[in-house]
C-alpha cells in the first residue's frame, strides 16, 4: 500500500514540478491555461512522471524503513522524485569517448518547447478573446462605438483608423470593433456586459 501511495504521490509532485517550471519560464505572458493545455507540456508531464515513478519504484525496493516508521510512502516518492532530479544532473551515457545521451538535456529540450508552445497557446487564446470582444462590440450602434474610442483612445485614433480603412478599403466598424478589443479589452469586457443588462 505504501508503495501506491508512493507512485501517486511522486505523480503529483510531477505535475506540480512541471506546471511551475513551464509558468515561471513564461511568466506573465502565458496563463495557466496555456501553459498545461498543449501537447508539449503533456510530453513534458509525460517524461517527468515515468522518471519520477521508477527513481520511487527504485527507492521503495532499495530503502527500507522500521515496519512502525510511519509516511514511509512520504519519504519513497520524495527520495524518488529528488532521487530523479539527481539523476538528471550527473547521468550521461558515452560511447566512444563521445556524449551520446543526456537526460538532462532532453527534458529541458521537452521544457523549452512546452515553454514555446504555451507562448503560441496564449496568443491565439488572447485573439480568440479579441474577435469574441469585438463581435460583442460590433453590437453597438457605430456612432456609440466612436465615442467609446473617442473617449478611451482619443479622437486622433478614431481619425487613424478612419483613414487607414478607407485606404485599405475595409469595413470600418469592424476595425474599430478590433482596434478597441485588443488595445482595452478589459473596457471593452466592462461596455458589452453593461450592454447585456
Amino acid at each position: 500500500m505504501d508503495i501506491l501511495v508512493a507512485v501517486l504521490l511522486a505523480v503529483a509532485f510531477s505535475i506540480l514540478i512541471s506546471v511551475i517550471q513551464v509558468k515561471s519560464s513564461c511568466g506573465s505572458k502565458a496563463s495557466y491555461r496555456a501553459c498545461t493545455l498543449t501537447g508539449s507540456f503533456l510530453l513534458y508531464l509525460l517524461i517527468l512522471i515515468i522518471g519520477n515513478t521508477a527513481t520511487t519504484l527504485l527507492a521503495s525496493a532499495t530503502i527500507t524503513f522500521a515496519a512502525a516508521a510511519k509516511f514511509a510512502w512520504f519519504w519513497y516518492a520524495f527520495i524518488g522524485v529528488f532521487g530523479f532530479e539527481i539523476l538528471l544532473k550527473n547521468m550521461n551515457l558515452t560511447f566512444a569517448d563521445r556524449d551520446v545521451l543526456s537526460i538532462n538535456d532532453w527534458i529541458t529540450k521537452a521544457r523549452d518547447n512546452a515553454v514555446q508552445s504555451a507562448l503560441e497557446a496564449q496568443i491565439n487564446l488572447d485573439e480568440q478573446v479579441s474577435q469574441k470582444l469585438a463581435n460583442d462590440l460590433l453590437k453597438l450602434p457605430e456612432k456609440e462605438l466612436d465615442t467609446y474610442i473617442a473617449n478611451m483612445l482619443g479622437h486622433d485614433v478614431l481619425h487613424r483608423l478612419q483613414r487607414n480603412a478607407k485606404k485599405q478599403n475595409v469595413d470600418f466598424k469592424l476595425i474599430k470593433a478590433l482596434f478597441l478589443a485588443k488595445q482595452e479589452p478589459l473596457k471593452a469586457v466592462a461596455i458589452t456586459r453593461a450592454r447585456r443588462r
